[in-house]
């Protein structure tokens, strides 16, 4: 079903890891990234929907560093350099 659009991306040299539903997809996120890992994120409703940025929120104490935009008041000196430390974290998912 989804072979063409796989296909697409991997002839612009783009790496695809299908799954199939939220709950894999968040298994293998967290697969990929290590803990201690400094973890920064975009706005994206994809995230958010499937509970990855929950699963970071969530976290034990000391298991990621995760760069949380939400939690800081939009357009203030604190959401900026929140957001320049988000865009040089270990991972950025967007």
């Amino acid at each position: 079903m989804y072979e063409n659009i796989i296909s697409a991306f991997k002839k612009k040299n783009i790496d695809v890891i299908a799954v199939k539903n939220s709950e894999e997809a968040c298994k293998k996120i967290l697969e990929m990234i290590p803990l201690k890992s400094k973890v920064g994120y975009s706005g994206s409703v994809t995230l958010e929907k499937i509970g990855i940025l929950d699963k970071f929120r969530n976290a034990r104490n000391g298991d990621y560093v995760f760069y949380d935009r939400d939690k800081v008041k939009k357009y203030t000196n604190e959401s900026y350099q929140l957001g320049h430390l988000a865009q040089h974290a270990d991972y950025f998912l967007s």
